[in-house]
């Protein structure tokens, strides 16, 4: 009888320290609600603007996901020197394949820097050139991102549901031969089915604003680009029903004819959001 009634102390004991534990550990890891994860994704990465109608972009990344990591590349890339045009780096391997204008290449080269290189011109699965020179001389691996642009309903979205803090950034880093400026506009839309696109920034309001920007007709409109002039930044309040956010641009009048890459537009949107509910 002494003898059970030992076991049946000790596992009374062994409970309560386990019962303990799990409360310091709970005491211990800060609530999924006060976590301050980072999460980030593109609309645009100096994406080259050429549309006059309504556009929208997002960059996606493995899983087709706008928050997806750079996926690998189908085959090794190489530069004779340095150069704007890269090519496969062993005959009919193809490595751009999947590639198109716009997307976004990664190369980490021997000394572990890594170089971003936008593709301007696709020649074939084989040859592309990019926006800036690079010395890709021997054969390098790459991993890229995949920018898709539309002008629809439901092109450019990137999914923002969840997130209590959500911070758009719009950079005109380069513009050439544009008449009439690029003007652009932040939208939103719900969760639920069958939601549709409400233009939360500028909107047309008495109040709405566009600084640096130009206010005009519920767009803002930019002429120089520059961190400064070029440069507008945007939060949407928790308040305002906005499941998924995409930025539209379009150039108002005409644009010139883009010889080299100086007379390309250059523009670099992004969303970061702190603060994930989980």
């Amino acid at each position: 009888m002494e003898r059970v009634m030992m076991k049946a102390t000790k596992r009374l004991i062994a409970f309560g320290l386990l019962a303990a534990l799990a409360a310091l550990a709970t005491f211990a890891s800060p609530s999924p609600l006060s976590a301050q994860t980072m999460k980030a994704a593109n609309f645009t990465y100096r994406y080259n603007l050429d549309s006059t109608d309504l556009i929208y972009c997002h960059v996606l990344g493995s899983g087709g996901s706008p928050f997806g990591s750079a996926m690998p590349g189908k085959a090794t890339i190489k530069t004779v020197g340095s150069s704007l045009t890269v090519t496969e780096n062993s005959s009919g391997t193809n490595p751009f394949d999947l590639i198109g204008v716009g997307d976004v290449l990664f190369v980490t080269l021997a000394s572990g820097s890594v170089q971003k290189r936008v593709v301007s011109t696709r020649a074939s699965a084989s040859s592309i050139t990019v926006d800036t020179v690079i010395d890709l001389t021997g054969g390098f691996s790459f991993r890229w991102l995949d920018t898709q642009c539309g002008t629809t309903d439901d092109d450019g979205w990137i999914e923002t549901a969840g997130m209590t803090s959500k911070k758009l950034e719009f950079l005109l880093e380069q513009i050439s031969g544009v008449v009439g400026g690029i003007s652009i506009r932040l939208e939103c839309r719900g969760d639920a089915l069958g939601s549709l696109p409400v233009i939360v920034h500028p909107g047309d309001s008495a109040g709405a604003t566009c600084s640096p920007g130009t206010l005009a007709s519920e767009f803002c409109n930019f002429t120089t680009a520059d961190a400064v002039d070029g440069r507008a930044m945007f939060a949407i309040p928790e308040s305002i029903l906005c499941g998924e956010a995409r930025i539209g641009m379009k150039i108002v009048t005409s644009d010139a004819a883009e010889a080299a890459e100086a007379n390309r537009e250059r523009i670099t949107s992004t969303l970061e959001n702190a603060g994930i509910r989980q």
